[in-house]
């Protein structure tokens, strides 16, 4: 083992140990953006083949769709685990531990994909009971999620290969994974919920078997592309029997990142219904604010990802300052951005909004919410960034705590007390929002300048 962690940091990757630039920050950045640029497009264009099918299967596809990627994205998030753990010894050129540590990671991915589609089939006819939903949606929303249930077999363990990926620097295959879930995934509605050629017209269930098939086949390409990496070494005896040192610092790191997935969907939720309460149009409005909006947060994600791999693989070669000038330039270039985007939102709503609804009794009130989601791009920015870097250096329980304080703490709370106790419009719980993130980002700030994650082991 000694001998073979000497000949591994004989070849540490010189651009960790060169200087930051900018050229490598967006070669690790505009993969992770477009990739989510797609996931939107997928979703885009799931709602609009399956709405043609009417209100009763799209409301039976959306809670079914929001109950199943709640429970993949919670597990999935052992890909963040994954990618600070793979980048920290990626960074100091040890590759018998970054291969134990995928091994480690696919191996836990086998088992909660597995518990995850088992447990989605199961609590299926549970959930549309309690929804309230007609006989005919409840009938389609089991099938649907019961279908699609399978997929978590192969999406919680494409995360962790993903995750893997990440790691050594590479966000261009987790794009072509990517790629080709979408493209499959679109095609599959397409023939199968309208019923294309000697296909049978399957409807809510198509859509369900399409999804199922796009994540197979996109898992098979990522463990295939995997596989070709020289550099991490992977086998069926490493990944059946992985070192348990290793699992459990990947439980750990993994952990927190889940429940943070978990704090924030859960909190959405909440203030969906508080909304909802208020009345339709008003909701309505809501949610094309919202869905415009998220044209925004691509750019944070991406420079997010980028500051996280530049993060831990310095942190790895023992190269500090070189971490902390990647987080600030990853900063800057995310404010830089997303400050533009916000110069839009400020100057044209109205046009932006009228791409999802020409609806001119939730036009007007869905504009004066983007107005003020302009004021948030910023913080939002810095503080995707920070966080993202800190997750990078292996601390995600600091991301746990702010997402607790931000989602329970202050979004719940201002929301009911605003439109319930107040009794005011929906554009003040926007307003609120903004405060929530200057805080946030704050927050994360504080403890980044503290400089504990310079200390930890992963």
């Amino acid at each position: 083992m000694l001998l073979r962690r000497k000949r591994a940091h004989k070849r540490i990757d010189k651009r960790v140990q060169g200087p930051i630039t900018r050229s490598e920050i967006f070669t690790l950045a505009w993969p992770a953006i477009l990739e989510m640029s797609l996931h939107m497009l997928a979703w885009v264009v799931d709602v609009a083949m399956v709405g043609r099918l009417g209100a009763t299967a799209l409301g039976a596809v959306s809670l079914g769709g929001q109950i199943f990627f709640a429970v993949a994205f919670f597990l999935g998030s052992l890909g963040v685990g994954m990618t600070a753990l793979v980048a920290r010894r990626w960074g100091a050129g040890d590759t018998e531990s970054a291969s134990l540590a995928a091994a480690a990671g696919l191996f836990s991915a086998g088992i909660l994909g597995v518990v995850a589609a088992i447990s989605l089939y199961l609590v299926a006819p549970g959930v549309f009971a309690l929804s309230g939903f007609g006989r005919e949606a409840t009938v389609s929303g089991i099938s649907y999620l019961r279908l699609a249930a399978p997929a978590a077999m192969f999406m919680v363990p494409t995360a962790a290969a993903n995750g893997v990926m990440r790691g050594t620097g590479d966000t261009r295959t987790p794009l072509l994974v990517t790629v080709i879930a979408n493209v499959i995934n679109i095609i599959g509605d397409y023939v199968l919920i309208f019923g294309v050629g000697f296909f049978p017209t399957m409807g809510v269930a198509g859509a369900a078997l399409a999804f199922t098939i796009s994540q197979a086949v996109a898992a098979g390409f990522a463990f295939y592309a995997l596989s070709l990496r020289r550099r991490v070494h992977l086998s069926r005896e490493r990944i059946l029997h992985p070192d348990r040192h290793t699992l459990n610092r990947l439980l750990r790191l993994s952990l927190p990142a889940g429940i943070s997935v978990l704090l924030m969907d859960s909190a959405r939720t909440v203030t969906t219904f508080m909304i909802a309460a208020e009345g339709e149009a008003i909701l309505a409005a809501h949610q094309v604010a919202i869905t415009t909006e998220a044209l925004s947060f691509m750019p944070g994600y991406g420079f997010a990802l980028a500051a996280g791999v530049i993060t831990g693989q310095s942190l790895g070669a023992g190269q500090l300052e070189r971490a902390r000038k990647g987080t600030a330039e990853c900063a800057r270039l995310a404010a830089i951005v997303m400050g533009s985007v916000g110069a839009l939102f400020l100057v044209f709503p109205r046009e932006l909004v009228t791409i999802f609804s020409s609806d001119p009794s939730l036009v007007p009130l869905a504009a004066a919410c983007i107005r003020i989601a302009a004021f948030v791009q910023i913080p939002v920015a810095l503080g995707e960034v920070l966080a993202g870097s800190l997750r990078g250096a292996g601390d995600t329980r600091s991301g746990m705590i702010v997402a607790a304080m931000g989602s329970w703490g202050m979004r719940v709370p201002l929301t009911w007390f605003i439109m319930r106790y107040l009794g005011l419009s929906l554009v003040y719980v926007w307003v609120a929002l903004v405060g929530e993130w200057f805080i946030r980002t704050a927050v994360l700030f504080y403890i980044y300048r503290k400089e504990r994650w310079t200390e930890l082991e992963v």
